[in-house]
């Protein structure tokens, strides 16, 4: 297979256009910083890339890095890697393929996703069209585990201010170290950035789900989360959806538009899980979804989307309300009557499950420390119910020492012929 560095596409072939890979990708990873992935169309900044593998060499593409993962990278190539990605020459030092795109995601990214692309968080690379092609350890490499710490550092400083701010309840922050800590086998100190005081972890343990039944048909923004893991309220990012007496089911309300609703009951860990079970009618112009890692304020997450037509499984992420597709299933499913979609997060790797069946797991690296799920649809013909999202489950092994040298930073668009609009 080829293997290449080049720009994203916007496609506009829908009515609700979105950022996809160049024509004939199998898998991709994306190189674009947080604002280039939140950029609805136009010319794309010079260095908004991704890493592609495609069916056939393609001349049009930018930067053609061999014919195998285990090829040979010379020194002029990584020269001009560093060009085409902006980042300083002589940063990158491996000489395959696979080790340079490793190298740049655990090493050369940018915690705050300003500059660059987040760093790994994983322990492994998930590319679509192979299993995971590298796996390493961020503990054993001092420059990854400095980008590691420092991405969490980010994501527990975010937490922190929505905590003081209202948007998480107090003390959540605490909640979310302690899960942390306990998942990766890392003293709490070393995940609070130096500028901040030493609040200590507060047990966690989360799980939320919604049974939607009422008593009489109310507005999702009025409805409390009922059954045994309620108790929370909803948002919604934009739509409508009713609560349906006589179903105990969730209704979408906007025809011909965005439904997107967002669970106000957050969970301790980023990594988790989000489900619902999905039913509408087949048609193109209709979806539904569920999200992980839902922003608390913004459009963001991850989403596991069920298209209309040929009911193929899509997986995307939406940044500021413009969609990046990240993979197509092509499973042709059909539309779904009481189907079962979850979608979990797991530091960047992303895996699908529909219908009990465990799809392609993809890395995507923007998106870390947002602790909510949601779902949704495009369109008023669809049904949702028995929403839950869990944390993944912490492990209870031994806390790591203190590392040393850490202590901190200051500081979707519809698919032609297959759903709906998610950039609009």
């Amino acid at each position: 297979m080829p293997y290449y560095i080049s720009q994203w596409e916007w496609d506009e072939s829908s009515y609700a256009p979105y950022w996809r890979s160049p024509a004939g990708t199998i898998g991709a990873i994306d190189l674009r910083n947080l604002s280039e992935c939140s950029a609805f169309g136009g010319t794309p900044d010079s260095r908004a890339k991704g890493f592609f593998t495609t069916e056939r060499i393609d001349p049009n593409l930018e930067l053609y890095l061999g014919d195998d993962l285990s090829s040979k990278v010379a020194r002029s190539l990584r020269r001009s890697t560093e060009k085409v990605l902006g980042i300083s020459p002589g940063s990158v030092t491996a000489t395959t393929v696979i080790g340079v795109l490793a190298q740049v995601l655990t090493e050369l990214g940018d915690p705050t996703g300003v500059d660059a692309w987040r760093p790994l968080m994983s322990d492994c690379i998930h590319l679509p069209g192979h299993d995971h092609v590298w796996r390493g350890d961020w503990r054993s490499n001092p420059a990854w585990r400095d980008c590691w710490l420092r991405t969490k550092q980010c994501d527990y400083r975010a937490a922190r201010n929505e905590a003081l701010c209202g948007i998480l309840p107090e003390n959540h922050h605490q909640k979310m170290l302690d899960y942390w800590s306990k998942r990766y086998g890392v003293d709490y100190h070393d995940l609070i950035p130096s500028d901040l005081p030493d609040e200590p972890p507060v047990l966690h343990a989360t799980i939320v789900g919604d049974t939607f039944d009422t008593a009489s048909d109310t507005g999702l923004g009025a409805h409390t989360a009922t059954g045994p893991n309620g108790g929370f309220s909803w948002t919604v990012i934009n739509g409508s959806g009713t609560v349906r007496a006589a179903t105990n089911d969730l209704d979408t309300g906007t025809a011909g538009g965005e439904n997107n609703f967002r669970a106000e009951g957050p969970l301790s860990g980023d990594d988790h899980y989000a489900e619902v079970y999905l039913t509408f009618p087949a048609g193109s112009s209709r979806d539904g979804r569920v999200y992980s890692r839902f922003s608390p304020t913004t459009w963001d997450g991850y989403l596991l989307l069920a298209g209309g037509g040929p009911g193929d499984t899509l997986l995307l992420k939406v940044i500021g309300g413009s969609g990046t597709l990240l993979n197509d299933y092509n499973d042709a499913l059909g539309a779904p009557t009481n189907r079962q979609y979850r979608l979990e997060s797991d530091g960047n790797t992303h895996t699908p499950t529909v219908g009990g069946v465990v799809l392609a797991a993809q890395t995507d690296t923007q998106l870390t420390g947002q602790v909510r799920g949601g779902c949704g649809a495009y369109s008023n013909v669809t049904t949702i119910d028995n929403f839950q999202a869990e944390d993944i489950m912490a492990a209870s092994g031994r806390i790591m020492g203190r590392l040393a040298g850490h202590g901190g930073l200051a500081g979707i668009g519809g698919i032609a012929g297959k759903g709906g609009g998610l950039a609009g």
